[in-house]
């Protein structure tokens, strides 16, 4: 098409007929055009400021006349040149041009114009239009509010984008029943809404009526209460700054959350209790204590609770735990020493007020008081005034050593029991609808940006457990709705395909996607072909590889209908499977005439606990059944050493299986990394699950990458996640990937190992020497700085592991004292200084020999002064 059509009808002002014009064009016929357009705006912009900048004279009403007409082309010229121009870039100025771009314009033309451009072009041209919305009602916002909507693509993750969405729901001072009346009805509701909790730049912009409007909508159906209220908790887990986190807390308070839901978020809310801002803690204190008066939660929650909050500063933390203590036991008899030995730690808290609530609630209930909470009492009530002291109830116990012994004891079986069962499996297919989106909306955009977003694993579980049930229970009514779920969340086709081999977020899309009966042969073609898939693979981490591997597995037997059920699900939140179901389910497979996936069987066994169990193992041996003999001789020795073998025979639904032992479960997870394997943690927090009993394997995978952390090149330790719910005794490889984590660059890395600490600490698999030398290592080496360590051994204190910190500290120091001729580390003194801070607190009974040499130096500075400080602390312990 010729230039002088395009500018006669610019020139016409005869859009309807420009726009029909300008979409026949191809790619060429546009970029022809582009030089031409800019020529003719140019003369265009010329002759406009040229009759409209004069006035009066005996030709202003001829200039009039002519700037009138000029500007009845500027429509025209806006959606010539949008349509045309070559780059998105280009494009993106030129609709953001204030000469041809006024309040008054209509965008419907130019939405016309460009939905005839290829798509990818239309979402980089959204991409350059984001940061150009500097005003939320304006016809450039609009356009890209609807060419996003029309694209159907995945909205800017920006606050710009958002508060353009935010305009058309309703005016900034609306009141809320407005604002839910115009969310009702807006365009891109249920994606903004998710993004909204995603990022947690958008969660800041969770004010005014909008808390109470997105209340509403949850009461009428409008809005998934469920998952609205699983995506606010999930970033009050996150964290973020005081203005994100309280239009958070508003949104809670406002959908004023049953019985139930808390129920069903109790230990999200037990999460919220470890180094989050004061706030935050008080809403789940709240939510915990009304739901053990209402309901009861179980004794640990109580106390794990207390031990948490209990080592904070804030005073009116202490004091909202403490009531809950106190209503908590006038409801319970048994478990009640526990928790008041628990209580009595708040006779050491720094606020006087917090000291009298507790020895108020001690002597409330003194008759409950038994050795056990008589050690606790004596042992921190040594810095009471001797007021507040004679009124304490102290029991006179005849031999103090057995009353710590009986204590002890009582730490040791707590670290034992059986851990927590997982949430309740999916009944129906909607539930699991819900589950899938919630997943998948977690997962997009996490590769190719350096920052994996977290993916919980036990949801992941939950997903692929339930879809692989429901594909032969009810598949029609599966495939319906996933159809639905999966047609929106599928990316574009411009990933090379062994891109989307390595990538656990794409396999998860293409699982789901099989299971909704909307894969081709084509799409399943790179990870059908075992040779492409092994290719691929080899040079990624062990625990990723095993992940790709089950999530490959399971959608080869979906599209194949070759298993009713996996083996593998944990039935405990730290990963492990009962040995008892193990046993129950292959039993169930044999009797119904299939076997698991291999790989799937090989996973389950790693998740069995260490412990032998040669009843069980019995039991199995008397099932005819390949995998039930496998699960037999796992019962009897199931050390990690054992290993995991694959037998030669196998059953055709894994039909590539091998034998190789480096291409085993176990082979992948054990073999250390090697040189050139990429060692990125893609949902690494998945990774402990996968060989719970072994976090020493894992952690010597996460090594590389933490160690990137700590020298201050990359950030996203969710590794971390995993280890602290390991729960095992943590070797050389976990101890020093829980140092590197206390070193991390990124303040947020560090809070995940505060978290795990406190976690492993509670559970007694911290070994304080080792993780003191390793850190001292660390330092000496330059990896790890104090700067950043201190404060986040602080943290880790004030939430109740002094104890563990202390014996950090004391076995770091030896090797960081600094010698005559040597300078210290920096913040060494701030080292000490919190030696002294823990030494008060847990009247540790043994000297530091390198210690006491070095606070005898003739010094005046602050090193020296903290460490004589730490070393009379010592003494007077000892004595």
């Amino acid at each position: 098409m010729e230039w002088r059509t395009i500018r006669k009808l610019i020139a016409s002002a005869n859009v309807d007929q420009l726009v029909e014009a300008l979409r026949s064009l191809d790619d060429a016929g546009r970029a022809a055009l582009a030089a031409d357009i800019q020529g003719y705006s140019a003369q265009w912009s010329t002759e406009l400021a040229l009759n409209t900048s004069q006035t009066g004279g005996l030709w202003e009403f001829r200039r009039r006349r002519k700037a009138a007409a000029l500007r009845r082309q500027s429509l025209g010229l806006w959606v010539a040149g949008a349509a045309c121009l070559t780059e998105p870039a280009d494009a993106a100025s030129w609709l953001a041009r204030d000469d041809i771009n006024d309040d008054e314009k209509q965008i419907a033309p130019i939405v016309d114009a460009l939905l005839a451009r290829d798509r990818q072009w239309r979402v980089d041209l959204v991409g350059h239009l984001d940061p150009l919305l500097t005003q939320p009602r304006s016809p450039l916002a609009s356009l890209t509010l609807e060419l996003v909507r029309l694209t159907g693509m995945e909205p800017p993750r920006s606050t710009r984008f958002f508060a353009v969405w935010q305009a058309g729901c309703g005016g900034v001072d609306s009141d809320s029943a407005t604002l839910a009346k115009g969310v009702g009805k807006a365009e891109l509701r249920d994606t903004m809404i998710t993004l909204w909790f995603a990022e947690p730049t958008l969660a800041t912009m969770l004010t005014g009526a909008w808390p109470q409007a997105l209340a509403i909508l949850t009461g009428d159906g409008t809005l998934n209460r469920r998952l609205l209220i699983a995506e606010a908790v999930a970033r009050l887990r996150h964290g973020g700054d005081e203005e994100t986190l309280h239009g958070v807390l508003r949104l809670c308070r406002a959908m004023e959350l049953t019985d139930e839901e808390i129920g069903v978020h109790v230990e999200d809310l037990v999460q919220l209790l470890v180094g989050s801002p004061t706030t935050v803690v008080e809403f789940a204190i709240d939510k915990l204590s009304r739901l053990d008066a209402t309901v009861g939660v179980d004794d640990a929650i109580v106390l794990e609770s207390s031990r948490i909050v209990l080592g904070r500063a804030e005073a009116e933390l202490g004091e909202a735990q403490l009531t809950w203590i106190d209503a908590a036991l006038e409801r319970r008899r048994e478990g009640s020493a526990a928790l008041l030995a628990c209580a009595a730690r708040a006779l050491s808290h720094d606020d006087e007020s917090v000291r009298r609530t507790t020895v108020a609630l001690l002597s409330t209930y003194s008759d409950r008081i038994d050795t056990e909470v008589d050690a606790a009492v004596t042992e921190y009530a040594s810095e009471l005034s001797p007021q507040l002291r004679a009124l304490l109830p102290i029991r006179e116990a005849a031999d103090r050593d057995q009353a710590r012994l009986s204590a002890v004891s009582a730490a040791a079986q707590a670290t034992s029991v059986t851990p927590e069962a997982l949430a309740p499996a999916i009944t129906t297919v909607a539930e699991l609808g819900e589950l899938v989106s919630r997943v998948l909306d977690n997962a997009r955009g996490t590769v190719g940006t350096g920052e994996w977003r977290p993916i919980e694993w036990r949801a992941l579980e939950q997903v692929l457990a339930a879809t692989v049930e429901f594909a032969h229970r009810e598949p029609e009514q599966l495939a319906k709705e996933l159809s639905s779920i999966i047609d929106g969340k599928r990316r574009g086709d411009s990933r090379t395909p062994q891109w989307k081999i390595v990538s656990a977020e794409e396999n998860l899309r293409l699982l789901i996607a099989v299971a909704a009966g909307t894969v081709t042969d084509a799409e399943l073609a790179p990870i059908a072909d075992t040779g492409t898939w092994r290719e691929a693979v080899k040079d990624v981490a062990g625990p990723h590889r095993v992940l790709l591997h089950r999530l490959r597995d399971i959608t080869l037997a979906l599209s194949r209908r070759t298993v009713p059920s996996l083996v593998s699900t944990p039935t405990a939140a730290t990963g492990l499977i009962d040995a008892a179901t193990l046993v129950r389910r292959l039993t169930e497979a044999a009797a119904a005439g299939w076997q698991p996936l291999e790989s799937d069987l090989q996973l389950a066994l790693l998740r069995l606990p260490a412990q032998p169990q040669p009843e069980l193992a019995q039991t199995a041996r008397g099932i005819d059944s390949l995998a039930c003999a496998r699960l037999a001789a796992a019962l009897e020795a199931p050390a990690p050493a054992a290993g995991v073998t694959i037998p030669h025979a196998r059953s055709g639904a894994d039909d590539h299986a091998t034998n190789d032992p480096q291409e085993t479960i176990r082979g992948m997870l054990a073999g250390p990394p090697e040189t050139g394997v990429d060692t990125s943690s893609e949902w690494a927090e998945t990774w402990p699950s996968l060989w719970p009993t072994n976090p020493e394997a894992i952690a010597a995978w996460s090594l590389p990458h933490m160690m990137k952390l700590a020298t201050g090149s990359g950030k996203g330790a969710a590794e971390l996640t995993g280890l602290g719910d390991s729960r095992q005794p943590l070797g050389p490889n976990a101890h020093r990937v829980l140092a590197l984590g206390l070193s991390a660059s990124d303040a947020a890395d560090r809070d995940l190992a505060v978290a795990a600490l406190i976690r492993l600490t509670v559970d007694d698999a911290v070994d304080a020497e080792a993780l003191g030398h390793v850190m001292a290592e660390l330092v000496g080496e330059g990896v790890a700085k104090l700067t950043r360590v201190v404060p986040a051994l602080t943290q880790a204190s004030q939430g109740g592991a002094a104890a563990i910190v202390f014996g950090i500290v004391s076995h770091a120091l030896p090797s960081l004292l600094p010698q005559p001729d040597e300078k210290p580390v920096n913040r060494l003194a701030d080292l000490v200084g919190l030696g002294c801070d823990t030494a008060e607190e847990t009247h540790p009974p043994y000297a530091i020999p390198e210690l006491a040499a070095f606070a005898q130096r003739r010094a005046s500075s602050k090193l020296v002064k903290e460490a004589r400080r730490l070393h009379s602390l010592l003494e007077k312990a000892s004595g």
